[in-house]
């Protein structure tokens, strides 16, 4: 899910031949995440804040939104809400599937590496310096989570049963057991 210089591959037979997309705004960034949507919408994120979006299951991009010169390392969604998570604690919320954006107040300047739904509106952000953020809006807004690390954290993965795990720097491994407070 990772291209030099904005190359977007896409399968229509579950990846057993690969085509590249039609149209990708010709911007030169590298992209780092990709999340879909829904049967039809994709959206993309990379260095120099770039946010790409499709409507046609990947054949043709746009760039909806300019999310500034940060990188954007994470994309995630649930429904038609998508937020994207990245350098220096920037934050991008959508709520309608990613064809428009607000820039929501981070409470940290630490990179923040991944983000999660857990729940529709449940969202969780883990980065540097043992960062993990909350939202229960969706991601609208968030909170600082307690963490009990100060190394940095790179992933999250969620069971569906309240129980959520954080990976990162020199075998970090956290496990929650609980949904976030606010």
């Amino acid at each position: 899910n990772q291209g030099p210089n904005e190359t977007i591959a896409r399968s229509v037979n579950s990846g057993v031949a690969w085509a590249a997309a039609a149209v990708v705004p010709n911007t030169n960034e590298d992209l780092f995440d990709v999340v879909v949507v829904n049967a039809t919408t994709a959206v993309a994120v990379g260095a120099g804040g770039e946010v790409l979006r499709s409507t046609d299951a990947g054949a043709n991009w746009t760039n909806p939104f300019d999310a500034g010169a940060n990188d954007l390392f994470a994309v995630a969604s649930s429904g038609s809400s998508v937020v994207t998570v990245g350098q220096n604690g920037d934050i991008a919320y959508s709520d309608d599937g990613g064809a428009t954006w607000v820039s929501p107040v981070s409470p940290t300047a630490n990179d923040l590496q991944d983000v999660r739904y857990l729940t529709g509106s449940i969202v969780l952000a883990v980065g540097d310096g043992g960062t993990i953020l909350g939202s229960t809006d969706h991601g609208l807004t968030w909170t600082a989570q307690t963490s009990t690390t100060t190394q940095n954290l790179t992933g999250l993965a969620y069971n569906g049963l309240n129980n959520t795990l954080a990976v990162g720097a020199n075998g970090t491994i956290l496990l929650s057991l609980n949904q976030i407070s606010v």
